[in-house]
């Protein structure tokens, strides 16, 4: 792995139905490291420049690791605040994901690892450039790559560092590419789910974008640079289907959980804060955040989640677990994770539809009675019950000869194991 720049994430966990055999755990810090988030630190019309300290702050308060935002020319005086703010994350803890467009000259992408100092991560390829109206869109992204590529990889002082690869905007525009792996170290996508669940079994959003970025990526492993979902007012529908916060809300864990189920080594939520209030803009109703810095439900959500399975440390093996999962299974999803003190945590939901856009109503998804069936010590067992308000409830759980029943829906349940 290039400068540690991504946990190891990439394993496949079982999906649904019973569990015969031990289960491998994978480290709950892995996956709490996989996740990133947007952000747009050079929009001086935003919370980012108006109200940059109260950013941080709910920045940090996230507990996220990872944002994504863009290379700047660092001497440049009208520019040099943002790099000063991109030290600022990084010493707080966060390491950042960099786009490098194309008219960002490659002696600008050489120095700017050291005048952003700890809060460098990775380089990023060109964004959605196939959405460009460069009628040589391919060749010139093509081109430009290799350049980012061949410079960094080339310079000793910077060649550590990961490169990601460019995400592509319009699915379709996958048939006009060709294979550029050879000129970065993690593929990339965007693979906004829609109106959609998650993880839809039978025509996954995932995978569908995945199958399709082969043709670029080839068989690196795979980055998802945005990925998300938007809200709004509901009486006034935007270029993009909209859902409300607590629908979303749901939504959060789930598509972190399936993103890292299906082998993405890192996702990035789009984006961080709403860029205004503007209701016929998409991009004013993806935020964690609103404009003015209040908190969502998705926001909740997605920090208790972290919350819950955060464990910095050294490396170390995680352990196995035998548990089966029984009952009323169809569309149940688990996983499985491990902390270093020996504390396991099976997260477990319904991966259904949620909420009908074409209705603009709530599906109500049934519970499904599922049965826990595990091998070995469950003395001090909970469950966490994520809800529509991104909050949580814990709760203890009772087993009986090794078993306990289980009220499975559309929100997310983890089993919390003491060693």
């Amino acid at each position: 792995m290039v400068n540690g720049a991504f946990a190891a994430g990439a394993i496949l966990f079982p999906g649904s139905g019973a569990l015969a055999a031990a289960t491998q755990a994978v480290s709950a810090d892995a996956f709490v490291d996989s996740i990133g988030v947007n952000t747009h630190i050079s929009y001086t019309r935003t919370p980012y420049w108006s109200r940059w300290d109260d950013t941080k702050s709910a920045l940090t308060a996230l507990g996220v690791r990872h944002f994504r935002d863009g290379v700047f020319d660092c001497t440049n005086h009208s520019l040099r605040e943002f790099c000063v703010h991109f030290a600022e994350l990084g010493a707080a803890g966060l390491t950042g994901d960099f786009v490098a467009g194309l008219k960002i000259p490659m002696s600008v992408v050489t120095v700017f690892p050291t005048q952003v100092g700890s809060a460098f991560g990775t380089f990023e390829g060109p964004n959605e450039y196939d959405l460009s109206r460069d009628p040589n869109w391919f060749a010139d992204l093509a081109a430009y790559q290799q350049q980012l590529y061949t410079t960094v990889k080339s310079d000793p002082a910077i060649a550590k560092y990961g490169v990601v690869g460019p995400p592509i905007g319009h699915l379709g525009n996958y048939a006009h590419t060709t294979d550029l792996s050879a000129y970065f170290d993690f593929g990339n996508l965007h693979d906004y789910p829609g109106t959609s669940n998650p993880g839809t079994r039978d025509n996954s959003p995932i995978r569908r974008w995945a199958d399709a970025a082969r043709s670029l990526n080839g068989g690196k492993p795979n980055v998802a640079t945005e990925t998300g979902y938007w809200d709004g007012p509901p009486d006034k529908p935007l270029p993009a289907a909209v859902m409300p916060d607590a629908i979303i809300a749901r939504y959060e864990p789930r598509l972190f959980l399936e993103q890292h189920k299906e082998g993405i080594v890192r996702t990035y939520q789009y984006e961080f804060i709403d860029e205004g209030g503007d209701v016929t803009s998409v991009y004013d109703h993806g935020g964690l955040l609103t404009n003015d810095l209040t908190p969502k439900p998705q926001y909740f959500a997605l920090r208790n989640l972290i919350a819950l399975l955060r464990d910095p440390g050294p490396s170390f093996s995680p352990g196995t677990l035998d548990y089966e999962l029984s009952g009323s299974t169809d569309r149940v999803e688990h996983s499985l994770f491990a902390k270093r003190d020996g504390s396991m945590y099976i997260a477990i939901w319904l991966e259904k539809l949620s909420y009908d856009v074409g209705q603009r109503r709530d599906r109500n998804v049934k519970p499904q009675a599922v049965q826990l069936t595990i091998h070995g010590s469950t003395d001090n067992a909970a469950t966490v019950t994520f809800d529509d308000n991104g909050r949580t409830t814990r709760a203890p759980l009772a087993f009986h000869g090794g078993a306990a029943s289980l009220s499975i829906g559309d929100h997310v349940v983890v089993v919390c194991l003491p060693k």
